[in-house]
């Protein structure tokens, strides 16, 4: 479904926003937890923090988006590899 579709689209890029640091539109209190717990991983007082980041990002973002379509094409029924 296209609408869902969407939604996956803009939950991907919380995630992105989240994984990178940058700020997202709703801090509530899950993804306040999930930010803290990213910010164990990639500290914020780390000077490399930022690179370290947009790198992680870079390889395993499009996993992740794979991982979402897998999951969407699951629960819709459909046969996946």
């Amino acid at each position: 479904p296209e609408d869902f579709k969407r939604q996956m689209f803009y939950t991907f890029g919380d995630y992105r926003d989240l994984c990178v640091g940058t700020d997202i539109s709703k801090l509530n209190t899950h993804t306040q937890a999930v930010k803290n717990n990213i910010d164990r991983i990639f500290s914020p007082n780390d000077p490399t923090n930022d690179t370290k980041r947009k790198g992680y990002w870079e390889t395993n973002g499009p996993l992740i988006w794979h991982g979402m379509l897998c999951a969407l094409d699951k629960i819709a029924g459909n046969q996946v590899n």
